[in-house]
């Protein structure tokens, strides 16, 4: 009974260790590999009696556990670093998402119709999260129809290509403002 008592608490008291030290590691990226590790100590911790009884215990030496539940730990740095790598992409799509959005919203309180976007940010330590370009293209500024009827009468000759290339610096103003950018990390074309 004695035997069995001691067999129950081992268990126990491995499995609440197990718990605490899972929840104590701050990367989720290495849990999947300590809780493999944690499983397989759990089964020998079950099974170690039963070898224990049948009087194997000689056929199964320390090494030989330690050669079945050993992680290449080589391979878990660079899943972690593949997970992270992954995680860093996917931050910085939904942050230029964001802010193409935002500008898409922007642009449109100005009655500008956005066609196409494309934000572009920095992911190293000098310009983390820090804007390096923005393509964009819109439509002409929806005018009402006494607005349009005076642009019509006066283009004459160029004057409709400078009306558009006035259209772009309005727009580059609009986003230059907005996040204080240089007129070189913005790039604006009209179409009709």
């Amino acid at each position: 009974m004695d035997f069995f008592y001691n067999w129950v608490r081992n268990i126990i008291l491995f499995s609440l260790l197990a718990s605490i030290a899972l929840e104590l590691i701050p990367s989720d990226s290495y849990k999947t590999y300590i809780q493999l590790f944690v499983g397989f100590l759990t089964v020998f911790l079950v099974i170690e009696p039963i070898i224990d009884i049948l009087g194997s215990k000689k056929n199964i030496s320390l090494e030989t556990m330690r050669q079945f539940i050993s992680v290449d730990t080589k391979q878990m740095e660079n899943d972690g670093e593949e997970l992270e790598e992954r995680e860093k992409e996917r931050r910085k799509e939904l942050y230029e998402s964001q802010i193409g959005q935002q500008i898409r919203e922007l642009l449109e309180a100005e009655n500008y119709k956005v066609h196409s976007q494309k934000v572009e940010i920095g992911l190293e330590k000098e310009d983390l999260g820090k804007i390096n370009k923005v393509e964009i293209v819109v439509k002409n500024r929806e005018q009402d129809s006494r607005e349009s009827e005076k642009i019509e009468t006066s283009t004459v000759g160029n004057f409709h290509i400078d009306l558009e290339q006035d259209e772009e610096e309005k727009v580059k103003k609009i986003i230059k403002d907005f996040y204080q950018l240089d007129d070189s990390h913005i790039d604006v074309r009209v179409q009709e």
